[in-house]
């Protein structure tokens, strides 16, 4: 396809600073999980092209697109983004729902530190025609929204603007953009963890919490829970346990072995370089022994 995605230069950017500022509120423990974070910038630090994307990236959620007919979808364009529209969906919320996607376009920007330099495919749904196309996939209820490298989103016919509604396009555009600039190598916990962590970015409070009550509950997910290619077997509580669980294990990696580090995990995949090998050649160690000890030692200590 051709799509890029570019990093985005001289941002103070929530993606590299929100964690750190409420992880240093959380104290040693580090259990806060708003996404990928560390002192510094984000995890594109300074302009750059992803490297020579000319495929479909993989799917982190849902199953491909095929057998889905768009004829009779309305087409437009904005800056950022090819949208395909219902026909069911009425003009005035075909009229908000262009702008609400530019304005949540630029809060996943600034808390990645990632633009996209061509325009990201969006289908919108009525909430009917999602949910049928939803079944015909049959991927979980509890999911809200999908990406399979095309964004695919419910709309309702009324304002305001429903909060979940904007969460959830955070988190499928926060998939959008580790797709791209890994080519498809990013893990599906990486991708979970860190759009879990975008979704409630204007909600520290919940994510703090849900980590909290993961501890209590001595509910880490072991390592081969997290290396899935599906969470959808798991149900939704589980699937949420390993959504901060990776969010959490995501800002331990940057606290603990530094932004730079991080980034250059990165930017392996972006070569396109297997997710593992990348992590093991920049960690010097396997992630499932990395890991399994960070969560051994976060049980043990406790909430």
């Amino acid at each position: 396809m051709g799509q890029t995605v570019r990093r985005t230069p001289g941002r103070a950017r929530e993606f590299g600073t929100r964690l750190l500022r409420l992880g240093l509120l959380s104290g040693a423990a580090w259990f806060l999980w708003s996404g990928l974070a560390g002192s510094g910038g984000g995890p594109m630090a300074c302009l750059q092209e992803a490297r020579g994307e000319s495929r479909l990236p993989a799917p982190p959620n849902g199953s491909p697109s095929a057998g889905l007919d768009l004829r009779n979808f309305l087409y437009a364009e904005t800056k950022h983004f090819i949208l395909y529209c219902h026909p069911g969906l009425t003009p005035a919320t075909l009229a908000w729902v262009q702008h609400f996607l530019e304005t949540t376009y630029r809060e996943v920007v600034q808390y990645m530190g990632l633009a996209f330099d061509r325009p990201v495919v969006v289908i919108l749904y009525t909430e009917a025609a999602y949910e049928a196309e939803r079944r015909r996939r049959r991927v979980p209820e509890w999911g809200g929204a999908m990406y399979d490298g095309r964004v695919h989103l419910p709309v309702p016919n009324a304002r305001p603007i429903p909060t979940t509604l904007r969460r959830r396009l955070r988190h499928e555009l926060c998939h959008a953009v580790l797709d791209r600039f890994t080519l498809g190598q990013a893990p599906l916990w990486l991708h979970e963890g860190a759009a879990y962590g975008c979704e409630y970015m204007d909600d520290p409070a919940f994510l703090e919490d849900a980590f909290q009550d993961l501890l209590e509950r001595q509910a880490v997910p072991p390592a081969d829970v997290l290396r899935q290619p599906s969470y959808a077997a798991l149900g939704e509580k589980a699937a949420r346990d390993v959504y901060v669980a990776a969010s959490q294990w995501l800002q331990y990696l940057v606290h603990q072995y530094g932004r730079d580090l991080f980034d250059r995990w990165l930017d392996r995949m972006a070569q396109g370089r297997p997710w593992e090998i990348a992590f093991r050649d920049v960690y010097g160690a396997d992630f499932s022994n990395l890991y399994e000890a960070w969560r051994t030692g976060r049980l043990t200590t406790g909430p």
